[in-house]
């Protein structure tokens, strides 16, 4: 097969390859990869790539919660989403008495306030942890705002994705990799990577020498 592409100087290359991997967002997957069938593609059309704001919050004593997370529902709030309890997440990540949080944020929110100043920002996210659980940001000894961009599953992506993925298997020399094959995060999207190169090497087009 022939790779054609574009470098960041704009000049084109052309190369050739046995097979690839291809790890893109979704929609310029679906431009990329022209050797797919309309459904692979609309499903590909269905998953968002958005903006995510996400605050970290330093405490300065442990919290009762024995918790690892809280799922925050719209009922309860309207763009807090979930809170996450790092400390209890892995030992490493804060001292023995004091506690640290993530609190992920609505995606349509974050998009509205992606430009923020990370004050304001911060203000606003311990004041919506306090009306959740009253008491819980008392002792905040700092806070850290960061900003990225996701994928995100809309509704009815993961029920179809055992059948996408199903109709990935038959491709032998192009495979799909990334956020939209899997749960959003970094573990899920290297996993769909490997599974991806092992589907290569299952095809027998590679050989494995020993020296």
């Amino acid at each position: 097969m022939t790779v054609s592409w574009t470098d960041a100087d704009g000049c084109d290359h052309i190369d050739s390859a046995a097979a690839c991997v291809v790890a893109t967002p979704a929609e310029a997957t679906a431009k990329i990869v022209i050797a797919m069938n309309d459904w692979r593609r609309h499903y590909l059309t269905r998953v968002r790539n958005g903006h995510v704001v996400v605050a970290n919050i330093a405490l300065g004593s442990r919290p009762s919660q024995a918790t690892t997370y809280i799922q925050v529902p719209r009922s309860s709030h309207p763009f807090l989403t979930g809170i996450l309890f790092d400390h209890h997440k892995a030992p490493d990540r804060a001292p023995a008495d004091k506690g640290l949080l993530t609190v992920a944020l609505l995606d349509s929110w974050s998009e509205d306030h992606r430009d923020d100043h990370d004050d304001d920002v911060a203000a606003t996210v311990l004041a919506a942890v306090d009306e959740v659980v009253p008491g819980l940001v008392g002792q905040t000894e700092f806070t850290r705002v960061s900003r990225w961009r996701q994928e995100f599953n809309t509704v009815g992506c993961y029920r179809d994705l055992g059948r996408f993925r199903a109709l990935c298997e038959s491709d032998h020399r192009v495979q799909l990799a990334g956020d939209s094959q899997c749960m959003q995060n970094i573990e899920y999207a290297t996993t769909t990577g490997l599974r991806a190169a092992d589907r290569l090497l299952a095809t027998g087009l590679f050989q494995t020498r020993c020296r």
